[in-house]
């Protein structure tokens, strides 16, 4: 469940991981894949993302509480209390940049997204050596990778979007095809 202290939350969810993979040990290394907060967790596991062959890192948000939880910035005031993230949005990137390894990552934005900030942290990525980090904008906004299949779940086939399902799958062929290293992220194929 997700609360303030995400440095926590990142610990927490790389151990579970890592034991996950000590099950599994024949399995190659995985793709990291996070939306919005997850991203965030991935950025700041323990492991500093050596563990990985990539990372995708979609809608990445980096707001202060107040900012990404509406209802905290009028209650917080009214009951007298002061809440933040940890680390705060400065301390995550500036942790990201000290400490953060994983020289591959494909961060995707979504042009109708207010949330995602992603050109603050491709900025970031970018300033380490040897950095191979790429920023893709799609159409779409925060909710795009995260409705794949919702309303039909809810509702039955009668809801689906097809349009809204082609886009879901033009995403997932551009992280595939970006993952196996076959094409560049615009789906020409890579030369040399």
């Amino acid at each position: 469940m997700p609360g303030f202290d995400h440095q926590a939350q990142a610990t927490e969810a790389w151990r579970a991981f890592r034991l996950a993979r000590q099950a599994a040990p024949a399995v190659p290394s995985p793709l990291r894949l996070g939306h919005s907060l997850g991203c965030k967790l991935h950025l700041l596991a323990p492991d500093g993302g050596r563990g990985c062959s990539g990372l995708v890192a979609m809608c990445f948000n980096n707001f202060s509480a107040d900012r990404s939880i509406p209802l905290l910035a009028d209650l917080a005031p009214r009951l007298g209390v002061r809440t933040e993230f940890s680390p705060s949005p400065q301390e995550t990137l500036r942790l990201v940049g000290l400490h953060y390894r994983q020289p591959r990552n494909l961060l995707l934005r979504f042009g109708n997204d207010a949330l995602d900030q992603s050109r603050r942290l491709i900025g970031v990525l970018q300033q380490r050596p040897d950095d191979a980090s790429i920023l893709i904008e799609r159409p779409g906004d925060h909710l795009t990778p995260a409705s794949a299949g919702l309303r039909q779940n809810l509702l039955g086939a009668w809801a689906d979007d097809p349009a809204r399902q082609r886009q879901i799958d033009r995403l997932a062929d551009q992280v595939v095809s970006w993952w196996s290293g076959a094409s560049d992220c615009n789906g020409s194929p890579r030369r040399g």
